[in-house]
Formats: C-alpha cells, structure tokens, sequence
C-alpha cells in the first residue's frame, strides 16, 4: 500500500466503502482527505447500514463542524457513503418499455431524497420474472431481481392494496408487499407506490416502492468470529 493515508496509518476514507459493499456519492472527496492528512477533525455520521465501521482504526478524531463523512441512503452533498439498504419492488404491465421503468424508479428515488447508489435490488412477483425490462434495468445496475409468489406477495399488509390486481394475479399489491419482502423483517416504506403511465415513444405502464432495510444487503461477505 503506498497512499498516504496507509504509509501514516490513517483509514482511507474514500475507499475503505468499497470492500464494505458502499458506493460513493457525491461530495468534496479530494477536501476531505486533505482535512484528514492535516489531522484535522471530521464530522462523522451513521444513519444506515452496518455500524461498525465507527470501530476501524485510523479514524479521524470526531468534530462537531467542519468537514462531514456520513453513511446513510439519503442524497447528500457532503460526502457520503451509502450502503445498499434500499429495494425497489416494481409491477409493470407486459412489454413496459425499459425507458419508462428507467423513469419510474428515477422519480421516485428522487421524490424522497434516496441515492440510487443506496439500492440493493429490484422485486417483483414471479409471473414478472422473464419480463425483458425488468431484467435490462436489473443487469443495467447490477443488481438482484427477487421475485416471490402470489401467495407470499398477498400475505404482506401493505397501505395501498388493488383489487384490480388482486384480480389478475392473485395478490392486492405487487410494488409495496414485494420491495417489503425484499428488504426483510423490520422493513419499512420509504415510499408509497407510484403509478406511471407511458410517454411519448415509451410502451407499457408501470408501479414502484420502495423500502428499507433494517440492516443492508450483503451477498458474501460476514464477519469472522
């Protein structure tokens, strides 16, 4: 390792996210590593995620001003770490055209202030599980499309259930109880669903929410006891 902040033992702060599963958003990164070298103090937050990271070593000492390095799901424009916590579950009609669910999950991101680099992955029911869009927007991102049956989607209470849905497939809601499912016990809504209807050279309809986790998503890695 030949960076400055390992040669004086100081945790890398623009990168030690990384191996955590956390994507980087926006923010004065170069700014805050020059903080850092100085010795300067740096506010630190936790709002989501795995929390210990606040036991690493090599942290800088804590401030209440100045600088700031938080983690959480939220947009921020101070430097900000943002752990995969957040499932998008997404009900779309036949043949949706991969433009409009770009747009639905776009505008609900950014209706509640959430980072897409905070989402974990995409859900839906199973009937939707070779849906072309669905699967584009998916591998587009890189992330997991869960899907889950009639029967487990219907047995979630959710604040905004259709009986035009439950109808055709079985279940009162497809967006809210499957993003629910996604993101595991103690899961919340962070939004509602959101209903979008095809624009011009778009195809398709489309519904999203979005919810979550109690602790984020985390294929392959754990910790060692």
């Amino acid at each position: 390792l030949t960076g400055g902040s390992a040669s004086s033992g100081r945790l890398a702060l623009d990168s030690f996210g990384s191996a955590w599963g956390w994507r980087c958003g926006p923010g004065a990164w170069d700014q805050l590593m020059k903080t850092a070298a100085r010795g300067e103090p740096i506010e630190l937050e936790h709002q989501a995620g795995n929390p210990r990271w606040q036991e690493l070593e090599g942290l800088p000492s804590p401030s209440a001003g100045g600088s700031r390095l938080s983690v959480g799901v939220e947009r921020s424009d101070h430097c900000r770490w943002h752990p995969p916590g957040l499932w998008v579950g997404m009900g779309c009609e036949r043949g949706t055209s991969l433009a409009l669910l770009q747009r639905t999950l776009q505008q609900g991101l950014a209706a509640a202030g959430l980072a897409m680099e905070a989402v974990a992955g995409l859900a839906t029911a199973d009937r939707k599980a070779d849906e072309q869009a669905l699967l584009q927007l998916a591998a587009q991102h890189g992330w997991p499309l869960r899907c889950f049956s009639s029967a487990a989607l219907n047995a979630v209470p959710v604040p905004n259930p259709s009986a035009v849905v439950e109808a055709e497939l079985g279940t009162a809601s497809v967006a809210e109880a499957a993003a629910l499912l996604a993101a595991g016990p103690q899961a919340k809504l962070r939004t509602q669903k959101r209903i979008e209807r095809a624009r011009g050279g778009e195809q398709g309809a489309a519904t999203a929410a979005i919810a979550q986790a109690a602790s984020q998503w985390a294929p392959q890695r754990g910790c060692l006891h």
